[in-house]
């Protein structure tokens, strides 16, 4: 996947764990939350 999101993808995983720690939203391309 970082290869995709690039030097976004840290920032992307961040907003990510903040609005959705249990990766409920899953099925499409997916962004992994920071543990």
């Amino acid at each position: 996947m970082k290869d995709t999101y690039g030097d976004n993808y840290g920032k992307l995983a961040a907003i990510k764990h903040k609005y959705d720690p249990t990766n409920f939203f899953r099925h499409n391309h997916n962004i992994d939350p920071l543990l």
